[in-house]
């Protein structure tokens, strides 16, 4: 996934909050990849990119990037 550095605190939290309300969808598509025998990590990468942003989000603000 692009990062954009530029997204500003709102994109951000806006966009952890998505990943994170995404996340029954990843499990399912985890339960999926375990029964066909492929790795489960969908769940993982999601919330680790919903982190990401968060954390992000939070640089910018103390950046004053609102």
């Amino acid at each position: 996934m692009i990062k954009n550095k530029n997204m500003g605190f709102f994109s951000n939290i806006i966009s952890a909050t998505i990943k994170t309300a995404l996340t029954p969808v990843a499990v399912a598509k985890d339960v999926v990849n375990v029964v066909t025998g492929e790795e489960a990590d969908a769940t993982k990468k999601l919330l680790e990119s919903a982190q990401d942003d968060a954390t992000e989000a939070m640089d910018n603000l103390g950046d004053g990037e609102v």
